[in-house]
């Protein structure tokens, strides 16, 4: 393995690192999900105008099922007569109950789903904030020395409200964790919360720890409702 790597060109290397560190964070990434979904109890939340995937509900595009959903109150506000559960914008912020029913895997090859939640509770929420991570930047040089004694992230965020109203933003509600081999790097910041109004704004985050050399890092954004959007440094450290 030692030879092999030596072989490398400093391209070939930077895209076998990224490849393998991808790899070993869509696993701990998917675990997380798994732990996250049992503890929750058959419970998702996302963001008004958004909609539910079909694998957030363990369910995959060839399967034959029949579906519904209900508010609140419970009423029917959409069932399989009128399209894809998949095509559903939730418009409305609330609380709302999907039922699956009469699962069939139409592909040999396929599971046949006998665990599957027959419901899940889904929790609209009445904002929807995102994180720009092509346009993020940093106070100084992201490199090994600057890290030990702390720099800051700049990340730039839109935030868009179902009543076009300020909304209080809970910062514990958003997560951003830095990665990377041979990475040990803190990620702090000094609000608490927010009251933001639609619109664009700046987040900022202190970052401080240690790396070795020629390291590369990725920084994983995470919203209110888990979504994560990642940021990959293009320059070793």
């Amino acid at each position: 393995m030692k030879n092999l790597m030596l072989k490398l060109t400093p391209g070939q290397f930077k895209l076998t690192f990224l490849s393998l560190l991808c790899l070993f964070t869509g696993f701990h990434l998917n675990a997380q999900n798994i732990v996250s979904q049992e503890n929750e109890q058959n419970k998702l939340r996302i963001s008004y105008n958004h909609h539910i995937d079909l694998n957030q509900l363990g369910l995959h595009s060839t399967d034959a099922f029949d579906w519904e959903i209900r508010n609140e109150n419970n009423e029917v506000v959409v069932n399989q007569s009128f399209g894809n559960i998949d095509a559903y914008v939730f418009s409305l912020p609330g609380e709302y109950t999907i039922s699956i029913s009469n699962i069939s895997a139409l592909q040999p090859s396929e599971c046949h789903h006998s665990r599957l939640p027959e419901s899940w509770a889904i929790s609209v929420s009445a904002y929807d904030l995102t994180f720009d991570v092509q346009n993020l930047s940093f106070s100084k040089t992201l490199t090994t020395e600057n890290l030990q004694n702390s720099l800051v992230l700049d990340v730039p965020v839109t935030l868009t409200i179902f009543s076009d109203s300020s909304q209080s933003i809970d910062l514990n509600d958003l997560k951003v964790m830095v990665q990377g081999v041979g990475c040990q790097i803190s990620v702090t910041r000094s609000e608490q919360q927010l009251n933001l109004t639609p619109g664009q704004h700046h987040l900022q985050y202190t970052l401080n720890g240690n790396s070795i050399k020629q390291s590369y890092i990725m920084i994983d954004f995470v919203d209110q409702n888990g979504a994560i959007s990642t940021y990959y440094h293009p320059q070793s450290l």
